[in-house]
C-alpha cells in the first residue's frame, strides 16, 4: 500500500465515517435499529435512502481499493492490504473525491426529495430539513470517537462536539443528540474553565472522573512517569468530600511518579495525582 498524503488521508477518514449507513440500510430491521438511535420510527426504509445503495458500493469499493480489502463496512481497517493500490495517481484521487461527493450529496438530496418519497410519520416532524445533518453529524462523531478518539476529546472538551438528550416529542422517541458547533471555540477559548466542564462535566452534577482520570493517566504516562492507581483511606476520603456517603464507597486516586530515590530511612519520591 502507497503512502497516503495529508487530502488523501482526510478524504478516506470521512469515507470510512460514511460508511456504517452501508450496513444500516442493509435490511428494513438494521435501518430501525439505525434510526431508533437518532430518534426516529421507520418501518421501511424511504426511497431516497435506499437510492444511496449504489454510491455506498462504489464508496466502499474505491476505499478498499486504496487501503485495502481489510476495509470494513463499520469504518475499521483491517490487516489485509493485498489489494491496495501500491502507486497512487491523480485518478486514484478522482475516483474517491467523487465516490465521497455522491455519499455526501445523495444525504443532502433528502431535503428536496418528493414529500410522497417520505412516510407521513416522518414528514410531521420535520424529517426531510432535519436529517441529512443529523445523519452527517451522527456518522462523523460516531466515527472519531472510535477511531479518532483523542481528536473527539479534543473537539468535545472545547464545545464542538455536543452530545444532549433529547426527550420524545410528536412522533419521535427519546434520543440522543449529536451535533458540531464549531462556533463555540471562541467562546472557550475567552473562558478556558468552560474546557473543563466540556470535556468531564467539571463543576455539574454530570462530573465524569473515570474519564479525567483517564486523561490524567494518559497525560502521565506519555510524560514517562510511572503510573499507578490507588485506593485512599475511608477517613481521608471523607474528610475530602466533606460529606457522608452511604455505603462509604471505596475511593482511588490516580499517582504519577516523577522520581524515587532510596534513603536510609525510607524513600523520597515526588508524585502527582489525580483523585477519584
Amino acid at each position: 500500500m502507497t503512502e497516503l498524503g495529508t487530502f488523501e488521508t482526510i478524504l478516506s477518514e470521512i469515507g470510512k465515517a460514511l460508511l456504517p449507513l452501508k450496513g444500516a440500510i442493509s435490511s428494513p430491521s438494521s435501518f430501525f435499529a439505525f434510526m431508533l438511535k437518532l430518534g426516529w420510527r421507520a418501518d421501511d426504509i424511504p426511497q431516497p435512502i435506499k437510492d444511496l445503495g449504489t454510491d455506498l458500493d462504489t464508496l466502499l469499493s474505491e476505499l478498499q481499493e486504496l487501503l485495502g480489502s481489510g476495509v470494513s463496512v463499520d469504518g475499521s481497517v483491517g490487516l489485509d492490504s493485498a489489494s491496495a493500490t501500491t502507486t497512487l495517481n491523480i485518478e486514484d484521487i478522482a475516483r474517491l473525491t467523487d465516490a465521497v461527493k455522491r455519499v455526501v450529496d445523495g444525504i443532502h438530496a433528502i431535503a428536496t426529495a418528493p414529500d410522497s418519497a417520505i412516510p407521513a410519520s416522518l414528514r410531521d416532524d420535520n424529517f426531510k430539513n432535519i436529517f441529512p445533518k443529523q445523519l452527517i453529524d451522527y456518522l462523523l462523531i460516531t466515527y472519531l470517537t472510535k477511531f479518532q478518539p483523542s481528536l473527539a476529546f479534543v473537539f468535545r472538551a472545547f464545545g464542538v462536539i455536543k452530545k444532549k438528550f433529547t426527550p420524545a416529542a410528536g412522533n419521535r422517541p427519546d434520543h440522543i443528540k449529536y451535533s458540531f458547533d464549531f462556533s463555540q471555540i471562541p467562546t472557550t477559548l475567552s473562558n478556558p474553565g468552560l474546557i473543563l466542564r466540556n470535556a468531564f462535566g467539571w463543576g455539574t452534577s454530570d462530573f465524569d472522573y473515570r474519564l479525567l482520570a483517564s486523561e490524567v493517566d494518559n497525560l502521565f504516562i506519555s510524560l514517562g512517569m510511572d503510573v499507578f492507581i490507588e485506593e485512599i483511606s475511608s477517613d481521608v476520603g471523607s474528610k475530602i468530600d466533606g460529606v457522608t456517603i452511604p455505603g462509604d464507597p471505596i475511593r482511588t486516586v490516580v499517582q504519577g511518579v516523577f522520581f524515587e530515590r532510596p534513603r536510609s530511612s525510607g524513600r523520597s519520591a515526588a508524585r502527582a495525582g489525580s483523585g477519584y
